[in-house]
């Protein structure tokens, strides 16, 4: 079966009417002004969703979100073929330059964050400074950590990688993920994994110096409630790290409903820098402050054509010349006008002494 005949089947095929909340207002900034963007959306990006999706924008505060969209209980059948909910495999043998840089980036993030603190490896982290691409990327990696260890939870965690690499550095790490194979895959690592979201924690107040939700906010149907657990959850002076899809991106400029950013029905509710910054801020934390992070446009340009053309993102398949100059230009585009595929975005709670 090709991908034509899958997105055919679901558009045939609907999302139970029963399994579907219409929303009346805005799920941010309650604003009942929205306008349609989109209204054929389908799950072009895994092709196990049935049905069309509208997507809308709030006029008030801009943020989009699906309306109607699968419910609570209902959103679990949009992931079966979701790539976090499988198990780490180990795939074919990488080229050594590969290996070697991987090696590399493992060894200036132990001595940055925490591991290793030999002269030896203080002498590398300090000539890789001067490589900035290196740096950007371990510093993604790691979630911009403070330097200091402490108490760390992640928000999705999916199979644990992020939380072993992290607990390899000192940290005193728990997860909450929702997927129970995953959960479970997880534990097998030794890790403490909540299976289910954060109301498990609820009884529990200022435990963690950091939590960290790398694209999770998009997938709540709640987002504002989860900023608020999360600000309970943290400590005074604690950190929230957060990266997102940004609606704002070149890449969704350039191809508008086939952006693979958009995922319906899976993502929920979707921000732009100013939208996410908003909603950090009302919630309560400070010092909101977006972050560099290495530019994954070209890889999202990638997807996003495959797209267009009806194909799954990952097919293996070489874009035309034309494609590809048109995809060099978008990115250094980005580099101009500042407008990545994803926002990663760190604030803190405030003190006890800084709070009014």
């Amino acid at each position: 079966m090709n991908d034509f005949q899958v997105a055919s089947e679901l558009i045939d095929k609907k999302w139970p009417a029963e399994d579907l909340e219409y929303l009346s207002e805005c799920p941010v900034c309650l604003s009942r002004k929205f306008y349609t963007v989109y209204n054929k959306l389908i799950d072009n990006a895994f092709s196990n969703a049935p049905g069309v999706w509208s997507l809308q924008r709030c006029v008030t505060c801009e943020v989009c979100y699906l309306n109607p969209r699968p419910t609570v209980e209902s959103i679990g059948w949009a992931y079966t073929s979701y790539y976090t909910h499988r198990s780490t495999v180990q795939g074919s043998n990488p080229p050594k330059w590969s290996i070697l840089f991987s090696k590399l980036r493992t060894l200036y993030g132990k001595c940055r964050y925490g591991s290793v603190n030999n002269s030896k490896w203080r002498l590398l982290r300090f000539l890789l400074v001067f490589v900035p691409t290196l740096k950007a990327s371990v510093e993604r990696e790691y979630r911009h950590l403070p330097l200091r260890a402490g108490s760390l939870l992640d928000v999705g965690c999916g199979d644990g990688a992020y939380l072993a690499l992290v607990r390899d550095c000192g940290w005193k790490v728990t997860g909450v993920e929702p997927d129970s194979s995953a959960a479970n895959y997880a534990r097998t690592m030794g890790l403490t994994v909540h299976q289910g979201d954060l109301s498990i924690l609820r009884e529990s107040k200022e435990l963690f110096d950091v939590i960290t939700l790398s694209h999770v906010i998009e997938h709540v149907h709640d987002p504002l409630k989860m900023l608020r657990d999360c600000f309970d959850l943290l400590r005074p002076g604690g950190q929230i790290w957060l990266e997102t899809p940004n609606t704002d991106s070149l890449v969704h400029q350039e191809f508008g409903q086939n952006w693979r950013g958009l995922e319906a029905p899976r993502h929920l509710v979707l921000f732009n820098k100013l939208t996410l910054m908003s909603a950090v801020t009302n919630v309560g934390f400070v010092a909101g402050e977006f972050l560099h992070a290495p530019s994954v446009c070209r890889s999202m340009f990638k997807k996003s054509y495959l797209m267009s053309m009806g194909l799954s993102p990952y097919s293996k398949i070489r874009m035309p010349r034309m494609v590809l100059l048109r995809s060099i230009f978008i990115f250094l585009a980005e580099k101009i006008r500042r407008r990545q595929e994803f926002i990663t975005l760190k604030a803190y709670k405030p003190l006890d002494s800084e709070r009014r």
